[in-house]
């Protein structure tokens, strides 16, 4: 439950140092670029996360992903789990109601601490995303150095907020001919290097 919890953090704090200039490339493409190019530009004009699970090679995060956690949310497919993730980000006031069967199974003290830890989940969320939608917004974005190794990627992504720029490094991994960001496990180390 706690990798849920995390997973949903890192594609919001992730999406808080995000940003992107139009000039910068062109619109279409194949390359790891244009594959961030894309996300940004996406994320950047819907002001929200959920254009960025497109960009996540789900066969490999499903693989990547705990079978624990995977039962526990009945996840049981890498369809099931894009659709979960993506249900949660654009909803997060779903995730009670979507955790209801699992909850009834504990014991009612257990049950209310993880229906509070839920709650304040959601408000926290909520929050993140009306920061998110507004940084979004006042932020431009560009691509720095992008390096292409075979089937992996890096590509430099430089933000600017309020004059201050921040370079993140996002891995890229090329499955049937198109660019992904890698399983939520290298999504997770991407967290603490923004947390850092």
């Amino acid at each position: 439950m706690k990798q849920i919890f995390r997973g949903l953090f890192v594609l919001v704090a992730f999406g808080l140092c995000l940003h992107s200039k139009a000039d910068s490339l062109t619109e279409g493409g194949d390359s790891a670029r244009d594959a961030v190019w894309q996300m940004v530009s996406k994320m950047k004009s819907e002001g929200a996360m959920g254009p960025m699970l497109d960009f996540v090679h789900w066969p490999t995060a499903f693989e990547g992903f705990p079978v624990s956690e995977r039962a526990k949310l009945g996840i049981t497919s890498p369809e099931k789990m894009h659709e979960y993730f993506s249900s949660v980000l654009s909803n997060p006031e779903r995730l009670p109601g979507m955790m209801m069967e699992k909850l009834s199974a504990l014991p009612p003290q257990e049950r209310e601490k993880v229906e509070k830890n839920m709650n304040e989940l959601v408000t926290i969320m909520k929050r993140k995303q009306a920061e998110m939608k507004e940084k979004i917004q006042r932020t431009s974005y560009s691509i720095g150095e992008v390096s292409v190794q075979g089937g992996s990627a890096t590509v430099e992504l430089v933000s600017t907020l309020d004059g201050q720029s921040k370079h993140t490094v996002l891995p890229m991994e090329l499955h049937e001919g198109k660019w992904y960001l890698p399983t939520m496990k290298l999504l997770e180390e991407q967290k603490q290097k923004t947390l850092q």
